[in-house]
């Protein structure tokens, strides 16, 4: 039992820094508040700190919105990843809906979003 615990442990150590937990709460709340977008982009601007590649796509559709001065919420972005022939590389519209609906409050997203840029800075 003992080398598998360690087998294990092992495993987990050889994956790359991330925090999916992190990057579907900074996501989660952009799309539940749109104000929260503006505390995101302070910190991150690139896609790349989020580590799940349908996580990045979904970062690029809500900056893409924002530099265009666009809203920015869980329809705009849905029909914008829909438009580019994305929203099915994302898992669909509900997995935009599990996103925002694990967001209890988005009071603390520029914290969640300092941990996917650090978890990204030490990817890279």
């Amino acid at each position: 039992m003992a080398f598998r615990s360690q087998a294990k442990d092992k495993i987990t150590s050889l994956q790359p820094p991330q925090s999916i937990d992190a990057e579907r709460a900074v996501l989660g709340a952009v799309l539940k508040n749109s104000e929260a977008i503006n505390r995101v982009i302070e910190i991150i601007q690139d896609r790349r700190d989020f580590y799940t590649p349908k996580h990045q796509l979904i970062f690029k559709s809500v900056v893409d919105l924002y530099d265009r001065a666009e809203p920015v919420d869980i329809t705009t972005v849905g029909d914008d990843l829909q438009k580019n022939g994305l929203l099915d590389k994302i898992g669909g519209s509900v997995y935009l809906v599990e996103l925002v609906e694990q967001v209890a409050s988005t009071a603390n997203v520029a914290a969640y979003a300092n941990i996917v840029l650090e978890r990204g800075v030490l990817r890279r």
